[in-house]
């Protein structure tokens, strides 16, 4: 199973194990694993939401390092240095 095609019309509880699952196979997902469970706890929909959103993309980076031979350490600096670079220019 891949971050891709991990909701596949299963409820959300179900949906929320299974990706903590996957993401779990990744050593650079320990923080967002965290995170998104405190999210889940608090109830709030816009953190969850936010905190899944940050678990995938760790666990895809997770997956791409892995099939690529590349350090998640270095790709998520990366990615975040993008996402940082694309904010400073739409604003």
């Amino acid at each position: 199973m891949s971050a891709a095609g991990i909701n596949d019309g299963v409820s959300y509880t179900a949906y929320a194990e299974a990706l903590i699952g996957l993401a779990s196979q990744f050593s650079n997902t320990t923080v967002e694993i965290e995170k998104y469970n405190e999210a889940i706890k608090s109830g709030n929909e816009s953190a969850i939401a936010a905190a899944e959103s940050a678990l995938l993309a760790a666990t895809y980076i997770g997956e791409s390092a892995e099939k690529y031979g590349l350090s998640a350490e270095a790709l998520e600096v990366l990615a975040k240095t993008l996402a940082e670079e694309y904010e400073m220019t739409a604003q």
